[in-house]
């Protein structure tokens, strides 16, 4: 996904799958996003996903505040307090606004 710096418009949407099948999260007790800048973290919050594994994230102010790549992954809580981690493949790119 590409959004220039300090935009927080459109939101993070991920369509989520394991082993190139649709996870569905209509079970799902918590969906959070953590997203890394260079191993820190820049954001770690909860989204809404669907039973077509589509998770859906708005971004928030400092979000977006530095160019560069944010890598992801998405931790997903099922019934009886039991996490699943997801390595998401590609990458957040902040690009610099270019002036007029």
């Amino acid at each position: 996904m590409l959004i220039y710096q300090n935009d927080l418009e459109p939101d993070l949407e991920i369509n989520l799958t394991d082993d190139g099948k649709v996870v569905p999260l209509n079970d799902a007790t918590e969906i959070r996003v953590i997203g890394l800048r260079r191993g820190v973290e820049v954001f770690n919050r909860t989204a809404t996903g669907d039973q077509l594994g589509h998770i859906v994230m708005p971004f928030q102010a400092g979000d977006t505040a530095e160019v560069g790549g944010i890598s992801l992954e998405v931790i997903v809580t099922w019934a009886g307090a039991r996490p699943q981690t997801f390595p998401i493949t590609g990458t957040v790119v902040v690009r610099r606004r270019r002036s007029n």
